[in-house]
């Protein structure tokens, strides 16, 4: 968390720039629709999509891929929420 001094800073300098180049920073500040989607998409997200899409698939191809798939999709959600993926 900034300090209020820090702040008042940083808002100093983005009204500076804002007044030199209004074009750049009406861009920067404006955020595309697939920025929003990769905030917001996670790994148990994902899980979820490809899970709804299975279900959708498995109601044309019928009762028994469906409840398999979605058993495995299950189980996949359920053991991955204590799971951490390193980055090292």
């Amino acid at each position: 968390m900034t300090q209020p001094h820090e702040r008042r800073l940083l808002d100093q300098i983005e009204r500076e720039l804002r007044a030199a180049d209004p074009g750049f920073a009406e861009r920067m500040t404006r955020a595309r629709p697939l920025t929003r989607v990769r905030a917001w998409m996670s790994f148990h997200r994902a899980l979820g999509v490809v899970a709804a899409f299975l279900a959708l698939l498995c109601l044309v191809l019928g009762e028994g891929a469906g409840f398999t798939v979605s058993g495995l999709l299950a189980g996949a959600l359920l053991v991955s929420t204590g799971w951490k993926l390193r980055t090292e």
